[in-house]
C-alpha cells in the first residue's frame, strides 16, 4: 500500500461529500510541511491540484525534503500531534472501525510490507494511531507505479508478471493512453465471428455476447461502427504468417491472430473448439498449451509492451477450471518462463470475483 493507496481508500470515510482531494492531501501532510518549514528552515510547500492528482492516482513521489522529515524519530511526537487536529476534523467517527476494516484487508494481501511491518499495524489498538502509523509507512513505499500497479508475484529489472483488478477492456479501449498495450483476447479455434445477442437459429457458430469474445466484438462495434471486415483482417494475418486451418477451418489450439485497433494490439487466442450444437469446449490441457503458445508468442513479438491476460478457461469455453485454478496456471507458467522473459504480464481478474483467489505475492 503506498500514499495513493492510502488516499483512495479513506477517501469516502471523510466527514464532507464534498472535500477536494487537493485539501485532503495538504491537511493529512500539514504535519510534515509545517515541521520541514520549522525544524529544516525549508520552504513553504503545498500540493496543487495536479500534483495531488499524481499522487491520488499513483503517477509521483512525494518531495524528498518532506520524507526527510518523517525520517527523523524526534519529530514524530510534534507530527502526530498535528496529524490528530486533521483526524479530529477530517474523519467520520461513526465509520472509524469500517475504514479500518478496509485499510486492514487491503494490508494483509498486500507485498509492499513485510510480514513484521503488517504485524506491527494491525497489533495497535487506538484507529487514530493506527492511521497515523500506517501513513508514515506508506510516505515510503514507491507511489509512482504506473508502469507497474497490481500485485507483483515477479519481477526482474523491467520486467515483471503482475495480479491487477478491473475489467480487461479498461486496458484496450482508452483514447487517452499514448502507449501502445498488448489485450488477450479468448477465442474458439475457428475464429468465428457471428455475434450473437438473441436465441436466434441459425447453423453457424455464434458467440454469445456474454463472454470475453462477444463483449469484444460487441465494443469495437460500438467504436468503430462495424465488425464486417474483421474475419478478413483475421484472416490475412494467419495467412501471412504462415498458419494455415484443417478443412474444417479450425486452427490449432494456442494460434494467436493480431489486430490492431488504435493503441491497443488485440491477441486473439484460440483455447477452444466449437461442435455441432453450437457449443464451446475445451479442457485443462488447451488452455495450458494456449497459455504456452501466447508466453513464447508474446516473448517473440511484444516489443517489451505491457500483456495484459484474462483468465482463461473459467467460462463458456466449458475447461471446468476454476477462477484459482485459471490464475495459478497462467502464474506458474509465466514464472517457469522467468529465465528467458522479457516484457510486462498482467493477469486482470475481475472485481466480482478478487475475494475468490489467493494472489500471493513477490
Amino acid at each position: 500500500m503506498n500514499l495513493g493507496t492510502l488516499m483512495r481508500i479513506m477517501k469516502p470515510f471523510l466527514r464532507y461529500v464534498q472535500y477536494s482531494n487537493e485539501k485532503f492531501l495538504n491537511e493529512m501532510l500539514k504535519c510534515l510541511t509545517e515541521i520541514n518549514v520549522a525544524k529544516n528552515n525549508g520552504e513553504v510547500f503545498y500540493f496543487e491540484k495536479t500534483y495531488t492528482s499524481k499522487i491520488i492516482n499513483n503517477h509521483a513521489n512525494i518531495p524528498p525534503a518532506i520524507l526527510q522529515v518523517a525520517k527523523q524519530d524526534e519529530f514524530i511526537p510534534e507530527i502526530y500531534i498535528e496529524y490528530s487536529s486533521f483526524f479530529d476534523k477530517r474523519i467520520n467517527k461513526s465509520r472509524i472501525t469500517e475504514l479500518r476494516e478496509n485499510l486492514s484487508s487491503t494490508l494483509a494481501e498486500d507485498s509492499a510490507f513485510s510480514d513484521s511491518e503488517k504485524a506491527e499495524l494491525f497489533s495497535i489498538s487506538d484507529n487514530k494511531q493506527f492511521l497515523f502509523s500506517l501513513m508514515m509507512k506508506t510516505l515510503f513505499v514507491d507511489n509512482n507505479t504506473s508502469s507497474c500497479s497490481g500485485i507483483v508475484v515477479w519481477e526482474n529489472g523491467n520486467s515483471y508478471i503482475q495480479a491487477v483488478y478491473g475489467d480487461i477492456f479498461k486496458y484496450a479501449f482508452s483514447n487517452r493512453r499514448k502507449r501502445k498495450n498488448i489485450v488477450v483476447i479468448p477465442v474458439n479455434t475457428r475464429y468465428d465471428m457471428h455475434l450473437s445477442t438473441k436465441l436466434e437459429k441459425m447453423v453457424d457458430p455464434m458467440i454469445s455476447s456474454e463472454t470475453i469474445h462477444g463483449e469484444w466484438l460487441l465494443r469495437l462495434e460500438k467504436q468503430a461502427g462495424r465488425i464486417d471486415d474483421i474475419p478478413k483482417r483475421i484472416q490475412d494475418d494467419l495467412t501471412y504468417r504462415g498458419i494455415e486451418h484443417n478443412q474444417d477451418g479450425e486452427y490449432p489450439i494456442g494460434t494467436i491472430a493480431t489486430i490492431d485497433i488504435g493503441n491497443t494490439c488485440f491477441y486473439l487466442l484460440a483455447i477452444s473448439t466449437f461442435d455441432k450444437r453450437n457449443h464451446a469446449s475445451s479442457n485443462p490441457d488447451f488452455i495450458k498449451q494456449a497459455i504456452e503458445n501466447l508466453l513464447d508468442f508474446y516473448d517473440i513479438n511484444g516489443q517489451g509492451y505491457e500483456l495484459y491476460v484474462p483468465l482463461l478457461g473459467t467460462g463458456r469455453s466449458r475447461a471446468g477450471m476454476s477462477f484459482q485454478e485459471s490464475f495459478d496456471l497462467i502464474k506458474t507458467q509465466a514464472i517457469h518462463r522467468a529465465l528467458s522473459f522479457h516484457g510486462k504480464i498482467s493477469i486482470v481478474i475481475s472485481n466480482d470475483i478478487k475475494n475468490e483467489i489467493y494472489i500471493g505475492g513477490k
